[in-house]
């Protein structure tokens, strides 16, 4: 068993599960605007943008608290990267959501609402991250689960470019749909680094 001389602040913890919840309303709601409000997509898009500023306050909450804290639970360089990670999983929901708005995507698309709820299942592991990350272990399931989804999110990323290229679609079609199929898959791998960031923490922690 490890001991510490000097006690680590643990109030870094509550705020990167608040950040991870947030992250996933944010998912949510890109899902809602992709599957079924399309023809409200620009009040979608700032209901998500409010989201993001929300997640950019937890950012700066917790880079703040790093520079004002004597000890922190971990690494503050690690700090760092995993605020930053979470950040950048709702600015790239942000991104899907303007391009959306952007293109007028209007037509309700089966390859974009499986990307989008792929998305929401693999920022729900990411909440289960948070809950687990001042333990330090117990965390395989959740980067299994995400790693999945990363896959998954490459599958149906494919299936929908050779879809968009088989000549059905006119070709401004095919380029406004291509955008936001890349930006989902981005918000999906994107998840899957902030997984690899907590494995990192863990291994250093173990």
């Amino acid at each position: 068993m490890k001991f510490r001389l000097i006690p680590r602040n643990e109030s870094f913890f509550p705020l990167f599960i608040e950040a991870a919840d947030n992250v996933h309303h944010g998912a949510v709601k890109l899902l809602k605007m992709i599957d079924t409000h399309l023809d409200d997509s620009e009040s979608m898009m700032k209901e998500i943008k409010k989201i993001e500023k929300k997640g950019d306050g937890y950012t700066r909450e917790i880079i703040s608290k790093v520079h004002n804290s004597f000890v922190t639970p971990f690494d503050r360089e690690d700090i760092h990267e995993l605020a930053e990670g979470i950040d950048d999983i709702l600015d790239e929901i942000l991104n899907v959501a303007d391009v959306v708005v952007l293109h007028n995507v209007e037509e309700e698309n089966e390859h974009l609402s499986e990307l989008a709820r792929v998305l929401v299942n693999s920022c729900t592991h990411v909440q289960n991250l948070m809950k687990k990350l001042s333990k330090f272990n117990d965390i395989e399931e959740e980067l299994d689960a995400i790693a999945e989804c990363k896959r998954k999110a490459r599958k149906i990323y494919r299936t929908s470019v050779s879809h968009l290229f088989s000549g059905e679609l006119k070709s401004f079609e095919v380029l406004k749909l291509k955008d936001v199929n890349e930006s989902l898959r981005q918000a999906v791998q994107m998840t899957d680094h902030v997984a690899d960031i907590v494995e990192a923490i863990t291994v250093k922690h173990s």
